[in-house]
């Protein structure tokens, strides 16, 4: 698995946390995959991993890469407009998995949240 797979599966894990995979998601999927250079077929590799509890987030090694991971696994999270419980659990999973502080965690979120408002 190259690297845009397991950036894209990471986002996966934390589309599966409602149990579904709603609109909003699969387009704010679709909009990372082309903002990462990644082929349609990765995404496809990615998504087969949906079904699969198994799965772990994977963490990478540049912390401006874990950092833009995160963004996005919080944007997957707010995508839909609720920030349920399980998702929750897997921001400060992945958060503490890459090593930011509470502060840290809550000032990305806050920005992620007023960058999907618009403002």
């Amino acid at each position: 698995m190259n690297a845009n797979e397991q950036y894209l599966r990471n986002l996966i894990i934390m589309a599966r946390a409602d149990g579904q995979l709603q609109y909003p998601e699969k387009a704010l999927l679709e909009q990372i995959r082309a903002e990462l250079g990644a082929s349609q077929e990765e995404l496809k590799m990615a998504l087969s991993a949906f079904g699969n509890p198994c799965i772990r987030f994977e963490v990478f090694e540049r912390f401006s890469v874990k950092v833009r991971n995160f963004e996005d696994l919080v944007a997957i999270a707010l995508a839909d407009g609720q920030l349920g419980g399980n998702e929750r659990v897997l921001l400060i999973e992945a958060a503490m998995g890459i090593g930011l502080s509470q502060e840290q965690s809550n000032q990305i979120i806050a920005s992620v949240a007023k960058m999907l408002q618009g403002d």
